[in-house]
C-alpha cells in the first residue's frame, strides 16, 4: 500500500472528524442548549448509576454493533476470542491514560479536563462506571475493524491512521453516550470543565486520544496473534483495569 494513498486516507479521516466536530458543535449549541445548560454538574445517585450501566449495555452497545452490522451490510459473528482482547484490553489502557491524562492537565494547566459525576473514583479522573463504558468501546473497534476491513474502507495496518480512528471515534461516542445518559438518567454520566461542545467532549482532548489511540491499538496488534491464547489476555485485561480501579481508589 503506498504512503500517498495512506496520506489521502489520513487526510480523509482528518476532514471527517472536523466535520463531526462542526456537527456537533451546531447540535449543541442551537438544538440542545436550553436542555443542558440548567443541568447542574453534581454528582451522581446509585440510581442514576444503575441506570447509566444499563444504558451503556443494552442502548449503547447494540447501536453501536448495529452501525457496524449496516457498514458491513451484513450480520457481524464475533470471533470470541478477538472480542475479548479488544474489550480486555481497551479496558485496562483506557483506565490507566484517564488517570494519567487527567493527572497530567492538572499539572500542566491547574484543572483537570474531566470529571465523572457517577462512581467517581481518584477525584473523578476515572470511574467505576468505565467497566462499562470501555469494554463496550472495545468491542466497538473490533467491529468496526471487521467490518471497514470488509468493505476496503480503511487500512488499519498505518498506526497514525488507527491512532486518527480511535480519536475521531471516541469523541464521537462519548458524545452519543452522555445523550444517552441524560435521556436515560437524567445526569451527565461525565463532564469536560472546557465549554467549547457544552461540556460533551472538548478539542484539547484530541491529542491525548491520538496518542493513546496509537499506543493503545499497536499493543492490541502484538497481542492479537492466533499463537497466543487471545481470549485469556483479554480475561487479564479485565483484571489489570480491576487493579488500577481498585489501586486508585485506596489511593485517593
Amino acid at each position: 500500500m503506498t504512503s500517498s494513498y495512506l496520506r489521502i486516507q489520513f487526510l480523509k479521516c482528518l476532514a471527517l472528524g472536523c466535520v463531526i466536530y462542526g456537527m456537533s458543535w451546531f447540535l449543541i449549541h442551537f438544538a440542545l442548549r436550553d436542555l443542558i445548560l440548567p443541568l447542574p454538574l453534581v454528582p451522581a445517585g446509585s440510581n442514576e448509576f444503575l441506570l447509566m450501566t444499563f444504558a451503556v449495555y443494552f442502548i449503547v452497545g447494540p447501536i453501536v454493533y448495529l452501525s457496524c452490522c449496516w457498514i458491513a451490510k451484513r450480520w457481524l459473528a464475533p470471533e470470541w476470542q478477538r472480542l475479548i482482547l479488544y474489550s480486555g484490553a481497551t479496558f485496562a489502557v483506557a483506565i490507566f491514560f484517564e488517570i494519567a491524562v487527567d493527572t497530567i492537565f492538572h499539572f500542566a494547566i491547574g484543572r483537570y479536563s474531566w470529571v465523572y459525576t457517577v462512581g467517581p473514583i481518584g477525584g473523578g479522573r476515572t470511574s467505576l462506571i468505565a467497566t462499562s463504558i470501555w469494554p463496550v468501546y472495545g468491542a466497538y473497534l473490533y467491529f468496526f475493524r471487521v467490518a471497514s476491513e470488509e468493505r476496503g474502507w480503511i487500512s488499519f495496518e498505518n498506526i497514525f491512521l488507527k491512532g486518527l480512528i480511535v480519536a475521531i471515534s471516541a469523541m464521537s461516542l462519548e458524545i452519543f453516550t452522555n445523550f444517552v445518559c441524560f435521556f436515560v438518567a437524567g445526569n451527565w454520566m461525565f463532564f469536560y470543565l472546557k465549554e467549547d461542545l457544552l461540556h460533551f467532549t472538548s478539542w484539547e482532548i484530541f491529542g491525548p486520544y491520538f496518542i493513546a489511540g496509537i499506543l493503545g491499538m499497536a499493543l492490541v496488534k502484538v497481542l492479537d496473534r492466533p499463537v497466543l491464547k487471545r481470549h485469556w489476555i483479554g480475561f487479564a485485561g479485565f483484571g489489570l483495569g480491576a487493579l488500577e480501579l481498585i489501586a486508585l481508589n485506596y489511593l485517593s
